[in-house]
């Protein structure tokens, strides 16, 4: 089991390359965040805000996004936008 940071606010954080397999992030404020190439393998990310968060290369497989708010800026490479079970 990974870090409970269910509810936290990382507005902004720069977690490249972050380990956070099994991590709880529901719930969590990620919005203009980076994620890039981060480990998020099983991670809870049951409505977390990822508005404008960079996602490219992060690790999704068995993560849990049910609820979980994305939405790309309207310009630049920001990566896919994530999709439960990849």
């Amino acid at each position: 089991m990974g870090a409970n940071l269910s509810g936290t606010r990382l507005t902004h954080a720069n977690l490249t390359g972050a380990d956070l397999q099994g991590a709880d992030l529901s719930q969590a404020d990620l919005a203009g965040g980076n994620l890039s190439q981060a480990n998020l393998l099983g991670a809870n990310l049951q409505g977390a805000n990822l508005t404008g968060t960079t996602i490219t290369g992060a690790d999704l497989q068995g993560a849990n996004l049910t609820g979980a708010i994305y939405n790309r800026p309207p310009s630049g490479d920001q990566g896919a936008p994530p999709s439960q079970g990849q």
